[in-house]
């Protein structure tokens, strides 16, 4: 099964200088559709599948240095770099299917093409993430470690029908780079990008008046 936007596969040339121009940041590309229709549609009804937990990034002694993760509520005597919803295990068939066929030769000779990257595999933690009232990601890089750099990530939001009000955009800076990129969460829009040490970022707070089940983001990372 080929995943992505046929149209896509038509203009990866331009998705390709689109990722090595200076604007609006160098190594990142916004696709706008980058699953069919009928494809994104299958994925968003598959969410309701899926159990959510409350899930929580923190520093115990509030330094940064010595960040934790659990399932869990927050505790709000620490710093957290992160809270948010996700599944403790994501089994979901539809999902994993997709998962597979975005693994394949293929698309990561496609994505090699876009990215001018070596994409030798898709990493099987890929995350997905709910975002309710409250909820953040603080400042990160996804660049993954040195002896398992990550070269490309996909970011794909699964989100319908969202206001901007509603708080919770995702912000893209990069260190030396004085531009910065604003996505607000749209269905089937995905961000590709090669992270590294300057890659930062976030998730703006989510608003209290927004709904708690609407927005998701599905993070994959390829090595």
């Amino acid at each position: 099964m080929w995943p992505v936007n046929s149209i896509l596969v038509q203009e990866q040339e331009q998705l390709a200088a689109m990722f090595r121009a200076e604007s609006p940041l160098p190594g990142l590309a916004v696709v706008s559709s980058f699953f069919s229709d009928d494809a994104v549609g299958v994925l968003v009804g598959a969410l309701d599948e899926i159990e959510f937990s409350r899930y929580c990034v923190w520093s115990p002694t509030n330094s940064g240095d010595d960040l934790r993760s659990a399932f869990q509520d927050p505790d709000f005597r620490f710093a957290h770099l992160s809270i948010h919803a996700r599944p403790e295990t994501l089994d979901n068939e539809t999902f994993l299917r997709t998962a597979m066929a975005l693994g394949s030769p293929p698309v990561l000779e496609w994505l090699g093409i876009i990215s001018g990257k070596k994409i030798s595999y898709l990493d099987p933690r890929h995350v997905l993430t709910r975002w309710g009232p409250g909820d953040f990601l603080g400042p990160h890089l996804d660049a993954g470690s040195a002896a398992e750099p990550v070269a490309l990530v996909l970011s794909i939001s699964l989100t319908q029908g969202w206001r901007r009000e509603w708080g919770g955009e995702t912000i893209f800076e990069w260190e030396g780079n004085q531009t910065r990129l604003t996505s607000y969460p749209k269905a089937n829009q995905t961000i590709i990008f090669a992270p590294h040490q300057g890659s930062y970022h976030w998730v703006e707070p989510v608003a209290e008046t927004a709904p708690p089940d609407v927005r998701h983001t599905w993070t994959l990372h390829y090595r």
